[in-house]
């Protein structure tokens, strides 16, 4: 079952079954059917090891967001309350006892009042400060290990900190990981998944990850698989380490074909966005892939509070450069949160949005738009520029500072914007007002 969201708060001291019923219905279950019947008979034993190895990313997951989740979840599971089932529901769905729509407050009773800033990567009582000052100390290259992905950071028996690969850390479920990974390797026909997960295994004894990020970059097969340590929004305090999370999908190859055009054109696309040419990213990478997938299971940081619909990995600079990165889009999850969130939404919402830009733009209200295009960030800007030009109401709308210099659509051609007319053709003021 796949728990998707909507809004409102929490109490910090332990909310009430009324409250936890409330809060629990922010989320609409939906249930996600994949159908598998044209897997290999390889690649059907393969996924049963795929499932399993992501179960353990589950525990590792638990234990790095905080170091009392495991001793937690075991008394919930005990308590067979309506109160008890409650709180162990709700508890799954953040994989804590705090709740991510709430800004991270608790609803349990007993636990700290809030996610601590920095997980469960470093000591609880460290500083940044602290941390800073340490890091300062070490040679270059223990300098980048504690500054890095791969460790965590803890006190010795003198109180000083050090840093700890998660090879070690995670050793006893990494060792397991590793295992079924390797199994799942031995079971399928397809040469690039058993590269990946072969190297994925490797990486999770030597806490060395670039070589299977290359492999993963590489992998093509019905079987799409996620597996390892990459966001780092948990980690409040730098930014630094990653979270444990999986993804078992199965590739779409209709949908993906569908999207290969625009991947074989990025670089072209990019380098004709109406931006500065500043933020305009040179090189997206010759490699960067969009793969159409849908979901058979997620697990760890890939499966708590709001759903991933896509993502963009990986996240190491080096294999940016090498390789680019790769873009994930959950075809079954985006239909899930459409269905349960949007549809319902666009009921309400939409007529009467739609009516209020129609009144501001057939008021000369476009110099309004351009205040949004003139955000400092470029994305901003852009997004402005597509909802009108959705519209069809762009005159006089595209705002960046004091340039004046014409942007050219043409600039793309019709065969990177499939029915695109050069009679459609605009020209466009930077800068310019109504």
């Amino acid at each position: 079952m796949l728990a998707v969201a909507g809004a409102r708060g929490a109490e910090p001291q332990g909310a009430s079954l009324a409250e936890l019923n409330r809060m629990i219905a922010r989320f609409a279950p939906t249930e996600l059917r994949v159908d598998t019947s044209a897997l290999s008979a390889g690649d059907r034993k393969a996924l049963v090891h795929l499932i399993a190895a992501a179960r353990v990313i589950d525990d590792i997951f638990l234990t790095q967001l905080w170091s009392g989740n495991h001793l937690l979840l075991a008394r919930l599971e005990k308590d067979k309350s309506p109160l008890g089932k409650a709180r162990l529901h709700y508890f799954r769905i953040n994989k804590g006892p705090w709740s991510d729509l709430d800004e991270h407050m608790a609803f349990l009773p007993g636990v700290p009042p809030r996610k601590l800033p920095g997980a469960n990567f470093y000591p609880p009582d460290m500083t940044k400060e602290e941390f800073e000052s340490w890091a300062k100390t070490l040679p270059e290259n223990q300098r980048r290990e504690a500054d890095g992905f791969f460790t965590v950071i803890v006190r010795d028996p003198a109180k000083h900190l050090q840093f700890v690969p998660y090879s070690e850390a995670y050793q006893k479920d990494l060792d397991r990981a590793a295992h079924l990974l390797r199994e799942a390797a031995g079971a399928s026909e397809n040469e690039s998944l058993k590269r990946f997960l072969t190297a994925r295994a490797d990486a999770f004894v030597s806490n060395d990850y670039f070589a299977s990020d290359l492999a993963w970059m590489d992998l093509d097969a019905p079987l799409d698989i996620t597996i390892g340590p990459y966001e780092t929004y948990n980690d409040e305090i730098f930014g630094y380490k990653a979270a444990f999370e999986a993804y078992v999908n199965l590739r779409d190859d209709k949908e993906s074909a569908k999207l290969k055009f625009f991947a074989d054109h990025m670089q072209e696309i990019e380098n004709n966005l109406p931006i500065d040419r500043q933020y305009r990213n040179p090189k997206i990478g010759a490699d960067s892939p969009i793969r159409v997938v849908n979901e058979i299971f997620s697990a760890g940081d890939g499966n708590h509070g709001v759903q991933t619909a896509a993502y963009n990995l990986p996240n190491d600079e080096r294999v940016v450069q090498q390789k680019g990165s790769k873009r994930v889009m959950l075809k079954n999850v985006q239909e899930a949160k459409f269905n349960s969130i949007l549809t319902p939404i666009s009921k309400y919402e939409m007529v009467k949005f739609r009516r209020a830009l129609d009144v501001v733009l057939d008021n000369g209200g476009h110099p309004a738009c351009q205040r949004f295009c003139d955000m400092e960030h470029p994305k901003a800007r852009l997004h402005t520029h597509f909802l009108l030009l959705r519209t069809g109401r762009a005159k006089g709308c595209f705002g960046s500072g004091s340039e004046r210099e014409p942007v050219h659509l043409d600039g793309l051609s019709r065969d990177v914007i499939p029915g695109a007319s050069r009679q459609r053709t605009l020209s466009l003021g930077l800068g310019g007002g109504p």
